[in-house]
């Protein structure tokens, strides 16, 4: 996460044109959560590992009394605590069934910069849920599991979710050209990483960018993350959620062939886009920035690697529909991952 935690990365971009997760994705995490059977621990503390700019631990603080987002990156937490201002959230009284009005959401969420690792300014068995949303491909994990079975309670849940390369709704005869800006001709996976083997650069493409393996692991979804140690969370309450719809039902295999307990949903990430946002968002995109400190030759070309990219998007929607929308949805196939601390 080096490039994220340099504090140079335009935090205020990343949080305007990233995709915003759904509540259908919360409502799986909460559901999982709600099944420990301890409603006296349930609701209290949960932290946000990896936060970023605040954009999941928002979320997250409608439903326990004090939410902390925890992130490595200065430029991160300045921006997420910055976005508190003048913001509300309307917390959900979960013994009830209902909500209540509408809070500063300052008072309900604090930023703390840490990476995921290090929880040491918290106490043993003080947290109900750890979250990270697209993070866990960054962390040690074994330095991780061992950090939260210290901090989470006895029946305290973990979530992490991650999201793979996007896919334009409706035009599947661009998956290949995506795959091959982003990860060139010859897509890596987190075993071909864990050899040693290097992705060589490729014309018009940003594969070679990427910080590795954290690229691969989250376009394989998640199936690299080790699973935690069973000493101290249950194995047979470990749960996978794949909403890829038909994009990428090789994910919901490799789960299976793993054997491990996998729910496969319909694709629930997607943002409406037009070509000036989907220009944005992919200016975004840590392997962009990487690209161009490789090459500061290229910092004035015209047209850059992003609009020649977006130039063969349109044509190709030309040649397969005849015509080339405006408005068009963009959907990135998500992983979640549930963990439960025993006790």
């Amino acid at each position: 996460m080096a490039a994220f935690a340099k504090g140079v990365y335009d935090a205020a971009a990343y949080s305007a044109f990233r995709p915003v997760y759904p509540r259908r994705l919360f409502d799986k995490l909460w559901e999982y959560h709600a099944a420990s059977g301890r409603p006296d621990l349930r609701w209290q503390r949960a932290v946000d590992l990896g936060c970023g700019t605040g954009q999941a631990t928002v979320v997250i603080a409608e439903r326990f009394g004090e939410t902390i987002g925890v992130d490595p990156s200065p430029n991160m937490v300045s921006q997420a605590t910055k976005q508190l201002t003048g913001q509300y959230i309307t917390p959900y009284v979960s013994t009830s069934g209902r909500t209540t009005e509408a809070v500063p959401a300052e008072t309900r969420i604090r930023y703390h910069q840490s990476p995921a690792e290090n929880l040491s300014f918290l106490n043993d068995n003080s947290v109900d849920f750890a979250g990270a949303a697209q993070a866990i491909h960054w962390f040690d994990y074994g330095k991780l599991w061992k950090e939260l079975g210290r901090v989470l309670k006895p029946g305290g849940t973990a979530a992490f979710w991650g999201y793979s390369e996007m896919r334009i709704k409706g035009f599947p005869s661009l998956t290949p050209l995506i795959t091959y800006y982003s990860q060139g001709s010859n897509p890596i996976d987190p075993q071909r990483v864990a050899t040693g083997e290097k992705v060589s650069p490729e014309r018009d493409s940003l594969s070679a960018y990427w910080e590795q393996p954290g690229r691969s692991i989250l376009n394989f979804g998640l199936t690299a993350v080790p699973a935690p140690p069973a000493e101290t969370f249950d194995s047979i309450e470990s749960k996978v959620i794949a909403f890829t719809g038909d994009y990428r039902d090789d994910i919901v295999q490799r789960y299976r062939k793993l054997g491990r307990n996998v729910e496969a949903n319909e694709c629930v990430l997607d943002r409406p886009m037009n070509w000036t946002l989907l220009d944005k968002y992919c200016r975004t995109w840590i392997s962009l920035s990487n690209y161009r400190d490789a090459h500061p030759e290229l910092a004035d070309e015209q047209p850059d690697i992003v609009n020649r990219f977006l130039e063969r998007l349109r044509e190709e929607m030309q040649r397969a529909t005849g015509s080339v929308p405006e408005t068009f949805v963009v959907e990135w196939p998500t992983t979640v991952l549930l963990f439960r601390k025993r006790g």
